[in-house]
């Protein structure tokens, strides 16, 4: 029994890892999110771009671990002047075409993850209406 098991559970990873990498999906770079306008740059920077790829990454995206691997490149900035802020996600396919750039604005650090995850189902909508393989594009 423990023959065929190992056999089995080897394939189904296989076709788990493959599967999640099928047709339809967009592969993309996190290129990182300048910040200005707070003294938390490294933190916030990092949080940011952990944050936008978790939304991001789902049934049409999933995140690359380089720039020649993906299809496009996401790259974002986070403006902030008192409790007021501005964060701002840009698209770009390899040909270096903007495919998708949106903003958002609010008030207080309790309104900045629920931005992010508004702006990134709204980057995520416009990519999948704009986004054309580079091979169908031609």
């Amino acid at each position: 029994m423990k023959k065929h098991l190992v056999p089995v559970m080897a394939f189904l990873a296989l076709f788990c890892s493959v599967s999640g990498a099928g047709a339809g999906m967009i592969r993309a770079y996190y290129s990182g999110v300048t910040v200005s306008g707070t003294q938390e740059k490294e933190n916030l920077s990092a949080g940011l771009k952990a944050l936008l790829a978790s939304r991001l990454n789902g049934d049409l995206i999933f995140a690359v671990d380089t720039p020649a691997e993906a299809d496009i490149v996401i790259a974002g900035s986070y403006v902030g002047m008192a409790s007021v802020f501005s964060v701002v996600a840009t698209a770009t396919g390899r040909d270096g075409r903007e495919l998708a750039r949106v903003s958002v604005l609010g008030d207080g650090r309790d309104e900045l993850i629920p931005e992010v995850e508004r702006l990134a189902k709204e980057l995520s909508e416009k990519v999948r209406k704009n986004y054309m393989p580079i091979s169908v594009a031609k």
